[in-house]
């Protein structure tokens, strides 16, 4: 029994050795009554500036459905600024934080970690303010200011962003943040706009080899949009997201800070302190992200999966414990000391085995 018990022990040990290690303010998709909209994914990559006060933070709108009956409610902390973002800023972002991908040649290491060096409106009501309406990117937006939730609730279910069937839900979330003074961005795709899209990449972006142009409603995601606003802290307006998160969701943040950030429950995918030396190399390999970094950012990737019942507040960033840089490194193949136990344990169960065995005497 005892013999088994090790063997077992021994056995689970290695088959988990030599397994992978597993090193998304974002607002309301709203979709026309009876027609769904899911946000399996919410991407955003923020740039905040402490000592003026700032947060630029940029989206990447993931969704399954027809864009044409997209529509989108962002709440801001402070009256933003609306501009396009580049679509490639997030493909280049994945690229330089991925994980290291090393055989196991070290007698002792299983894992390691490696420091790194036009839009015509009707007028709001009464308590509602269109402070601007413009046409930027792919979309058609407005900028609201607000001190009636009431009259804001009227206003996007005559504009055709909220109906019976989702106006009680969103009730307590816009009530909320106009307690707070926020400021709404509303968003719809501009259908001739989007049209000259390809697949993940702008009208002037480059073509993926060997296929063709797709149709817009056949995108995962559309163009990244980009919200700059002044505030004290860094925040993400999760909240507002229960009301069309699927069954769980996938939040993960791109931060570029003075030190490294995090939130609750999240988990660190990478973190780096940029160099001059690592961001003249960054901005030749990953230009997008390059140029919205600067020397001395701290570029830190957090991730956490929520449930829409977990989206009860809005994420609101903090420094971390420490400036530790991190790259995760995954592991294939088997360490060395896997292989010398396994066969060591394979040739003492061998000798045990022969070394029981009766001896059969001649009569």
């Amino acid at each position: 029994m005892t013999t088994r018990i090790i063997l077992v022990a021994c056995l689970a040990g290695l088959l988990g050795g030599s397994a992978g290690d597993t090193a998304r303010a974002d607002g309301m998709y709203v979709a026309p009554w009876g027609y769904e909209i899911y946000e399996p994914a919410q991407l955003a990559f923020i740039r905040y500036d402490a000592g003026a006060g700032t947060e630029e933070l940029s989206i990447m709108p993931k969704f399954h459905g027809d864009p044409t009956d997209f529509a989108w409610v962002v709440p801001i902390p402070a009256l933003p600024e609306v501009s396009e973002a580049d679509p490639q800023l997030f493909g280049d972002l994945a690229e330089l934080s991925r994980p290291a991908y090393r055989s196991r040649d070290s007698f002792w290491s299983c894992e390691e970690e490696y420091d790194t060096a036009d839009l015509v409106a009707p007028g709001g009501r009464d308590g509602v303010e269109i402070i601007d309406e413009d046409v930027v990117g792919i979309y058609r937006t407005m900028t609201l200011g607000a001190d009636d939730a009431t009259a804001l609730l009227d206003s996007l279910t005559v504009w055709g962003f909220l109906h019976e069937g989702n106006r009680d839900e969103v009730e307590p979330m816009i009530q909320s943040y106009v307690d707070r003074d926020y400021y709404f961005v509303t968003m719809e795709v501009d259908s001739a706009s989007v049209a000259n899209w390809y697949w993940g990449y702008g009208k002037d972006g480059p073509r993926p080899a060997g296929k063709s142009v797709a149709p817009y409603y056949y995108y995962p995601s559309l163009q990244p949009i980009t919200f700059g606003f002044a505030s004290d802290d860094i925040v993400y307006p999760l909240r507002i997201s229960a009301v069309s998160a699927y069954e769980t969701s996938s939040v993960i943040l791109y931060v570029a800070a003075d030190h490294r950030m995090t939130f609750d429950g999240a988990s660190t995918g990478y973190a780096n302190r940029v160099t001059a030396g690592e961001l003249s190399a960054l901005r030749d390999a990953y230009p997008a992200a390059g140029h919205q970094l600067r020397a001395g950012d701290f570029l830190t990737k957090l991730q956490r999966r929520y449930t829409p019942r977990e989206m009860d507040a809005d994420i609101v960033l903090r420094r971390a414990e420490d400036d530790a840089e991190y790259l995760a490194v995954h592991y294939s193949g088997w360490p060395l000391w896997s292989l010398v136990f396994a066969s060591g344990t394979a040739g003492w169960m061998i000798w045990r085995r022969f070394r029981r065995r009766p001896v059969t005497r001649a009569s």
